[in-house]
């Protein structure tokens, strides 16, 4: 969860970053491969979603 993101500006990274969550096993994506407008503004983690 992210916080003060330029709503629009943001979409692209925000898109970008829900491929590499649904990629990561673990729901965890380093800040250092967030893209860079996520890299900041952390509020929280939401954990991954249970895999069948």
């Amino acid at each position: 969860m992210f916080g003060d993101l330029p709503p629009l500006e943001s979409a692209a990274a925000i898109a970008q970053l829900a491929i590499q969550y649904m990629a990561s096993p673990n729901g965890l994506v380093p800040r250092r491969f967030r893209p860079e407008p996520l890299q900041e503004g952390i509020l929280a983690r939401i954990p991954p979603w249970p895999r069948p």
